[in-house]
């Protein structure tokens, strides 16, 4: 199976490079070895100013590092985490960075360590993802594909190239003529499924458009009515497509330009 970019630093570590990570773990400063862990589940219920103030507790307990569930921006209501939808922001459910900072500092000044579950192969696909909806916009030659283990060449031939997703309750045309399959537009065109959302391909834009710009090609006409703004410009200016322009600096030599204007 393809290695992700997710996982392909990870792949290319050879036995003896963890062992080498391992002593040199071992080599470090007692402060940073994890010997008490008390696992923390964050979500919109349990969030950094609700585990701040539980520091004194924990400092009681012993624990030497508090190990956290995935901090990053999840999908909305997640309550793992697990299915990240950004990994360069902190999840607005479970708290500010400001908060974080704060939580931290709290952990720093009782001489606690934090153990973080980054799980970097983890994301959720899902609208909220920007990477996967690129995906399923432009398919394989999405920037994003290779973040995501897809196999483009499946033993039936007719979904090479395609992604094949399991959403639907019933067959295609069924969902297709009884309305619950359709096309909708917010500042941009998707396909809607229930509560799901998918973008359309950028190629099919002409297909989507093509009947309703030959209406308004039939009600206006080929060319649309020059605006009465437009038709000042046109009075100020010659309609002449060159003109002259002189220089401006007074007593200088007059050189002039040929400049183009659009009648």
């Amino acid at each position: 199976m393809q290695r992700t970019h997710g996982s392909s630093a990870l792949a290319k570590l050879q036995p003896a490079d963890y062992s080498e990570a391992l002593d040199r773990l071992a080599a470090r400063d007692l402060r940073h070895r994890p010997l008490v862990t008390y696992r923390l589940q964050f979500s919109s219920q349990f969030r950094f100013s609700d585990a701040l103030r539980l520091m004194d507790y924990f400092s009681a307990l012993g624990v030497s590092h508090l190990y956290s569930s995935p901090l990053f921006k999840a999908r909305a209501g997640s309550t793992h985490g697990y299915d990240i939808t950004d990994h360069n922001r902190l999840n607005p459910e479970i708290g500010s960075e400001e908060e974080f900072r704060e939580w931290t500092d709290a952990l720093r000044h009782r001489g606690m360590g934090l153990v973080l579950d980054i799980v970097p192969n983890h994301v959720g696909i899902s609208e909220h993802n920007p990477w996967w909806q690129d995906v399923l916009a432009n398919g394989r030659s999405s920037r994003f594909a290779d973040y995501f283990d897809i196999d483009w060449c499946p033993l039936k031939p007719e979904l090479e190239n395609k992604l094949l997703l399991p959403v639907l309750g019933l067959q295609y045309g069924e969902e297709l003529e009884s309305g619950k399959i359709k096309l909708d537009f917010d500042t941009e065109f998707f396909v809607a499924y229930y509560d799901k959302r998918f973008p359309v391909d950028l190629r099919s834009l002409n297909v989507l458009l093509e009947s309703a710009i030959a209406k308004l090609r039939a009600e206006f006409g080929p060319r649309k009515e020059v605006s009465e703004r437009e038709k000042q410009r046109r009075q100020r200016w010659p309609s002449s497509k060159n003109r002259s322009v002189a220089s401006p600096k007074a007593g200088a030599p007059r050189r002039t330009r040929t400049s183009t204007w659009a009648s």
